[in-house]
């Protein structure tokens, strides 16, 4: 059985346009001038889709498929058409759970999506509001998050169960 994936930049109406991740990236609005982006998601991202087209195909009993590098940025741009994570939208700074805070001493990324997890902080530590959608949530989260250090807050959140990171 033999399988060829094909990885080219662009499909067939693009193929003659030069690129590379950076461009892809660009192409897919993944980027926030004047900022480089933070990884080759494009790169990384038809690598993935190639292997998985690679053992789709050997799975078939072979056949030959085209993975272009362009597309798979375009699948990191969904969340961003969906209206999710662009500044203000729910994952871009809406939702005061999900966002990245200053501490004493460096920074945290807090990803409390869940109910449960919101509950955790507003119950627990910093006497938040039920909804983290409410105005003051984010003042309330900033503030609180001001008085200890990174690892102070790590050290809580895995205590609590509570999924956040020092940066």
């Amino acid at each position: 059985r033999l399988a060829i994936v094909n990885i080219v930049g662009s499909p067939e109406a693009g193929a003659e346009v030069p690129g590379h991740d950076l461009t892809y990236q660009a192409r897919a609005d993944l980027i926030a001038p004047p900022h480089l982006p933070r990884s080759l998601y494009a790169d990384l991202a038809g690598a993935q889709q190639a292997v998985i087209a690679a053992l789709a195909l050997l799975h078939a009993g072979g056949g030959v498929q085209q993975v272009a590098l362009s597309r798979s940025a375009e699948l990191f741009h969904e969340p961003l058409a969906y209206g999710m994570t662009r500044e203000g939208d729910f994952l871009g700074g809406a939702h005061a759970g999900y966002n990245i805070y200053e501490t004493r001493d460096g920074y945290i990324a807090l990803a409390a999506l869940e109910h449960a997890f919101w509950l955790r902080l507003a119950d627990r530590v910093l006497n938040l509001p039920k909804d983290p959608l409410a105005p003051e949530a984010h003042r309330i989260l900033a503030e609180g998050f001001l008085r200890h250090d990174t690892a102070d807050w790590v050290a809580w959140a895995r205590a609590h169960d509570v999924p956040l990171e020092a940066i």
